[in-house]
């Protein structure tokens, strides 16, 4: 995971033959986003899945240290913080749901099933749950209707971590061998 001739090969954007990242699109990102590290992999990943793809330039700007991270709420940091405040993964779906909603790990995975399997009208229905679930928990109205608001729109498909760390890994190793 430390050479860094991976990591060149990425940014060169000549990828070719590389797991993943051989579309004109993945290539574009990667000489954007600077890949130096699996977590930056991962993230391109990530990045480039519908529910993700509105993320791109903050979390490049972001990374890049050219524009601030912004969270709507403290409670968003720890979330957050290492993606840049831009939402990517099923899992930082699930904590804001459990930590603003006050639901349990079961609740909130519904929530997670529900974009999981792209399943819009689903997805509607829970975030106008939360909507309520965030208000009972005392959080201001405006907090509410942006994350209900936000999650509302999701359910075109967002990569889970641990999906989107070990196609990084598979993305270095292909890179590694080219």
């Amino acid at each position: 995971l430390e050479n860094k001739d991976m990591y060149k090969l990425l940014c060169s954007g000549k990828t070719n033959g590389v797991f993943q990242v051989e579309s004109q699109g993945m290539k574009d990102l990667l000489l954007r986003l600077q890949p130096s590290n699996l977590e930056d992999v991962s993230a391109v990943l990530a990045l480039y899945r519908p529910d993700s793809m509105g993320a791109l330039d903050e979390y490049i700007e972001c990374k890049h240290g050219r524009k601030k991270e912004e969270y709507i709420h403290p409670d968003m940091i720890p979330i957050l913080k290492d993606t840049y405040s831009c939402l990517l993964f099923q899992e930082q779906i699930m904590e804001i749901v459990r930590r603003f909603g006050g639901r349990t790990y079961g609740g909130s995975d519904k929530f997670r099933k529900a974009i999981g399997k792209k399943s819009v009208e689903l997805v509607k229905s829970e975030s106008e749950k939360l909507y309520q679930e965030i208000l009972d928990n005392g959080y201001d109205e405006s907090i509410a209707k942006k994350i209900s608001g936000d999650l509302s729109m999701k359910g075109g498909y967002c990569f889970n971590k641990s999906h989107s760390d070990l196609y990084a890994v598979l993305t270095l190793q292909t890179a590694y061998l080219k």
